[in-house]
C-alpha cells in the first residue's frame, strides 16, 4: 500500500495543476512490483513524449525509452498531456492444463495513464502498465479517435533503451519464418531481431523482451536505432499498413522479463499471465503426448509426401508405425502426406489441387484411425496448406467435424509456400487466420500443433488445446541443409522457450544420417548433396526432452533406429509436462543443465556448445531422507562429436539429496538423467 499511496499523491498533484496552462508533466510517476524489486518510472517530457524506464534491484535495466504509435493520419508519439491516472493491484493463482509448473502465481501492480492530444480532446490514448515480480507488460488502448471507427497503423514507436551494452542472444528477424540461427553479441551487434531477445548483465542477471496476447495484430520485430536502443517494427501488410485496427483498439502487451538468474527466468509465467484465463471449462480432452510420425523419412529423402512409388503415408507403413508406438509407450502418431495435394514447393496458392478430406489412393484414413484406436494410440492428422489459406478456411469446419467424428484428437498445421497476395506469415493477415483455426478447434475439440506459426505469446492459457508450435529452426533443417549450429539448443533455452512450448522434434539417434543414405533422393533446394548430420551427440538428443519444453514431444527418428538401443528407454520413460524446475548449471549461451519434476520423480537434461565442459550438480533439490534410483545417459570416454557422436554410457545407482555429481559434456554433447523415487526411507542418525 505504501507504494500505491506514493503514486496516488503524485497523481493528485499532477491532476490538481491548472489544465489551462498545459504544462507537460516533468515529475516521474513510479510503480513498484508487489515484492518491491522492480520499479517502473514513467513521465512526459517537454515535447509531450511519453517515456518509461525500468530498474531491477535498484539497477537500471531499461533507460528512458519513448512510446507511441504511427497511423496513416497521425503520429501518436508527442504532444501528449496527462488527463487521468489510475492504479490497481491483483493477486490470484491458476493451474495450467499442460504446463512447466503446476501452480502459477499472478500478482501485479497496475498503472493506467490516460493521455490526450494537447490540441484535440477527441484524440486520447491509454497506456496500461502491469508490473509483476518477474517483469513488466505494457500496451496501448484507444477507445475512440476523433469520431473514427478504425485506424490504420503503419508502425509502432516502442523503444527499449538497454541501459548497458551487455551480452545478447538474438536471431535476425524475418517476416516469413523463425529459422535463422541465434547470435551471441553485444546489444550493439544486433541489427534486427525477432522476439524473444535475451540479455545478460554484468551481475549475471537476465532480461528478455517479447510480447503477449497477440490477437488481431502484427508480430513485433526489433530494429536497433543506436548503440543500445531497440525499436519495435511491425510486420506489414503488402499495402504498407501494419495493422488495420477497428476501434476500440487494444494492442498486444510488450513485455520485459527480468530475473536474478536463469532459474527465475525459466520459471516466469509473465507471458501467460498477460493473457485471458482459460475459456475451456472441460479440459479432459486436452492431453500431453510423446508422438511419432510419418515425417522424418521425407526429410532425409527416403520417401516423399506426394502420392507415387516413394510415397511415405501408406496404410501399410502407418500401421507398422502404430504397432511400434503401441509397443513402446508412445501416445500418438502424426501422418504427413496422407491427402491429395500439390507439391510443398507449389507457387500458385490461388489454384490448389488438394483437399483436407480426401486421402491418397494408398491411404485409408478411416481404417488407419480405427486401427490406431484399437492399439490405444491417438491419431494426429497433418493439414499442410501450401499457403492456400482460403481453401483451409473454406473446409476447416467440415474437416474438423469429420476428424472429431473419426476420433482424431489433434491437427498439426503447416504453411509452407507463398501466401495469397504475397502476404507475410507474421503479419495481421495470418494472425486473423490462426484465430479462425483456434475457433474451429475449440468447436470440434481438436488439439493443435501449429507449424510455420506466429511466435507464441501465451495463447495456451486462454486456449489450452493450443498445445505447442514450431516457430524455430528445428531438427528438420539438419536433414537437407547446413544444419543447426553447435550449441543451438542451448540458445533456444534462453530465448525461444520463453515464448512458449516448442515442437523442436528431438530424438534423432542416427546422428550422422548414414543408415539410409544410399536410399536418399535429394528433394530440397537447399540440399547441396554433401553428407548431412545432426549437430549434437546422441546423449544430447535425450537431454532435449527435458531442456526444450513441449507438452507434445516428438520421437522423431525412424523406428529402426530405436530398436535394440538402450538409450530409447529414457525416451519411453520421460514425461512431457512438469510441476517444478531447477537450473543446476549454466553459462549464458554456452551450456545449460535443467531439472524438471513430474509427480515425485525428477528428470535432468544438460546440453553443451562448442567447448567440452565438466559440470558439478548439487542434488539438494531432492527430498531429504529419501532414496532415489538414478540412471545417467551421458557422453562416454569414446564419444567424439566428429567421429563417434552416437557413443554413450549408461550408469545406474541409488542417490540421495546429500550428493553431488560431476558430469562431462563433449563438444555438442550432453546428458539425460532419470531420478526415480524408491520406496526406501532413509533414517537420520542424530
Amino acid at each position: 500500500m505504501k507504494n500505491f499511496l506514493i503514486l496516488i499523491l503524485v497523481a493528485i498533484a499532477v491532476l490538481s495543476c491548472d489544465s489551462g496552462q498545459n504544462d507537460p508533466l516533468k515529475d516521474h510517476l513510479e510503480l513498484n512490483s508487489p515484492d518491491n524489486t522492480i520499479t517502473l518510472k514513467t513521465f512526459i517530457n517537454e515535447n509531450g513524449e511519453i517515456l518509461y524506464s525500468l530498474t531491477h534491484n535498484t539497477v537500471t535495466k531499461v533507460s528512458d525509452s519513448r512510446l507511441g504509435l504511427i497511423t496513416t493520419t497521425d503520429s501518436l508519439t508527442k504532444n501528449w498531456k496527462l488527463v487521468d491516472s489510475r492504479i490497481s493491484s491483483h493477486k490470484s493463482q491458476w493451474h495450467p492444463v499442460l504446463g512447466r509448473l503446476d501452480t502459477v502465481n499472478c500478482e501485479y501492480s497496475e498503472l493506467a495513464l490516460k493521455l490526450q492530444k494537447e490540441d484535440n480532446n477527441q484524440k486520447q490514448i491509454t497506456i496500461r502498465y502491469r508490473l509483476f515480480n518477474d517483469g513488466l507488460g505494457f500496451r496501448y488502448e484507444i477507445d475512440s479517435w476523433d469520431a473514427l471507427d478504425s485506424l490504420y497503423i503503419t508502425d509502432e514507436f516502442t523503444e527499449f533503451n538497454i541501459a548497458e551494452d551487455v551480452d545478447a542472444l538474438w536471431a535476425r528477424s524475418h517476416y516469413k519464418q523463425y529459422q535463422k540461427p541465434y547470435n551471441k553479441t553485444k546489444v550493439s551487434g544486433i541489427d534486427s531481431a525477432h522476439t524473444p531477445v535475451t540479455f545478460q548483465f554484468t551481475d549475471r542477471s537476465l532480461m528478455a523482451i517479447h510480447q503477449a496476447s497477440l490477437w488481431d495484430y502484427a508480430d513485433m520485430k526489433l530494429n536497433r536505432l543506436n548503440k543500445t536502443t531497440l525499436k519495435s517494427k511491425l510486420v506489414p501488410w503488402r499495402n504498407g499498413n501494419a495493422v488495420n485496427a477497428k476501434l476500440p483498439l487494444i494492442t498486444p502487451w510488450r513485455t520485459i522479463q527480468v530475473a536474478d538468474d536463469t532459474q527465475e527466468l525459466l520459471s516466469s509465467y509473465l507471458i501467460e499471465n498477460l493473457n485471458e484465463k482459460s475459456k475451456i471449462d472441460n479440459t479432459n480432452w486436452i492431453k500431453p503426448y510423446k508422438y511419432m510420425g510419418i515425417w522424418w523419412e521425407m526429410h532425409i529423402g527416403t520417401h516423399e509426401w506426394n502420392y507415387g512409388e516413394r510415397h511415405g503415408a501408406t496404410t501399410e507403413r502407418t500401421k507398422e508405425l502404430i504397432d511400434f508406438a503401441s509397443e513402446n509407450n508412445i501416445d500418438a502418431i502424426v501422418v504427413e502426406g496422407w491427402n491429395i495435394k500439390n507439391s510443398i514447393f507449389d507457387e500458385d496458392p490461388a489454384n490448389p489441387t488438394f483437399s483436407y478430406l480426401e486421402a491418397t489412393p494408398d491411404f485409408d484414413l478411416e481404417e488407419v484411425v480405427n486401427y490406431s484406436k484399437n492399439k490405444n494410440v491417438d491419431f494426429i492428422i497433418h493439414n499442410e496448406t501450401i499457403g492456400a489459406i482460403p481453401t483451409l478456411e473454406k473446409e476447416i469446419d467440415s474437416a474438423f467435424a469429420y476428424y472429431n467424428k473419426l476420433g482424431i484428437t489433434g491437427v498439426k498445421t503447416g504453411y509452407s509456400g507463398r501466401l495469397p497476395n504475397d502476404e507475410w506469415r507474421h503479419g495481421q493477415f495470418m494472425n486473423i487466420h490462426h484465430q479462425k483455426v483456434i475457433e474451429a478447434a475449440r468447436k470440434h475439440k481438436i488439439m493443435l500443433n501449429v507449424h510455420e506459426p506466429i511466435i507464441p505469446t501465451g495463447w495456451d492459457r486462454t486456449y489450452p488445446f493450443y498445445v505447442t508450435s514450431e516457430a524455430v529452426r528445428g531438427s528438420e533443417v539438419e536433414a537437407w541443409s547446413e544444419g543447426n549450429p553447435i550449441g543451438h539448443p542451448v540458445h533456444l533455452a534462453y530465448t525461444r522457450l520463453l515464448a512458449g512450448a516448442m515442437d523442436y522434434t528431438p530424438g534423432i539417434f542416427d546422428i550422422r544420417l548414414q543408415r539410409f543414405a544410399d536410399n536418399k533422393k535429394i528433394w530440397h533446394p537447399r540440399d547441396d548433396g554433401t553428407p548431412k548430420r545432426i549437430h549434437t551427440t546422441l546423449a544430447a538428443q535425450l537431454a532435449l526432452y527435458v531442456v526444450l519444453y513441449s507438452p507434445w514431444q516428438m520421437v522423431a527418428d525412424l523406428p529402426q533406429n530405436y530398436e535394440g538401443n538402450k538409450a530409447f528407454n529414457f525416451i519411453k520413460e520421460v514425461p512431457t509436462v512438469w510441476s517444478d524446475i531447477k537450473v543446476l548449471s549454466d553459462n549464458f549461451g554456452e551450456h545449460i543443465v535443467i531439472a524438471r519434476k513430474n509427480k515425485k520423480n525428477w528428470y535432468v537434461g544438460g546440453v553443451n556448445g562448442e567447448n567440452k565442459t565438466t559440470v558439478s550438480l548439487d542434488l539438494s533439490f531432492l527430498d531429504d531422507n529419501k532414496e532415489y534410483l538414478m540412471t545417467i545417459y551421458s557422453d562416454s570416454e569414446e564419444t567424439n562429436y566428429e567421429d563417434s557422436p552416437e557413443k554413450y554410457s549408461i550408469q545406474e545407482r541409488t542417490v540421495t539429496a546429500n550428493e553431488n555429481l560431476s558430469i562431462t559434456m563433449e563438444k555438442g554433447g550432453g546428458f539425460a538423467i532419470s531420478i526415480i523415487l524408491s520406496n526406501k526411507q532413509i533414517t537420520s542418525i542424530q
